[in-house]
């Protein structure tokens, strides 16, 4: 008689393999996609300000990045970069840091994006910014140089790494962990 399939033995063998190394590598994995995340919050935020930068000497004018949060306020927890040339288009005042209806608006980053579409507020709050510019804006002013500053990456309120830009416009990573 010949034996056809597994024995029961043998699919139990593999079962308990199978949940042996989902318990090690599940931790594993979790922590895996959690850097990457914040290592692509990172590196997205120093390319929207290279560009802010590039756009600030290429035409002349005053760039704008502004830190916020989705409710619009600017203050607690920002998950918002929002860049835009301050130029006074639309009939408002140039170089005042605010954007007016016309001001070509050059650059968008959300960490929503990042953290997939979940409704739940606690789950949208995992990943966000602090800064200590003055009102949450850096202004690249025209050929002129700004003020430094940070830019903390934070995830569930803890810092995870920063973006430090010094007065020259030059910017540098930090890794906290």
């Amino acid at each position: 008689m010949t034996k056809n399939g597994l024995s029961f033995v043998e699919v139990m063998v593999v079962v308990a393999l199978f949940l042996v190394l989902t318990v090690f590598a599940g931790p594993e994995m979790t922590r895996f996609s959690h850097t990457r995340k914040v290592n692509t919050l990172i590196r997205n935020t120093v390319t929207l300000l290279m560009d802010a930068r590039l756009d600030a000497f290429k035409i002349n004018s005053n760039t704008v990045v502004l830190f916020s949060n989705s409710e619009g306020k600017e203050d607690g927890d920002l998950n918002q970069i929002t860049v835009f040339q301050d130029n006074g288009n639309g009939g408002g005042t140039a170089k005042d840091g605010v954007q007016q209806p016309n001001e070509k608006q050059t650059g968008f980053l959300s960490t929503d994006v990042l953290q997939g579409s979940s409704s739940t507020p606690a789950r949208q709050s995992l990943l966000t910014f602090t800064t200590n510019f003055p009102d949450n804006r850096l202004i690249y002013r025209n050929r002129l140089g700004m003020f430094g500053g940070t830019i903390k990456v934070l995830w569930s309120g803890e810092e995870e790494g920063k973006v430090v830009i010094n007065s020259l416009g030059r910017i540098r990573v930090e890794k906290s962990k």
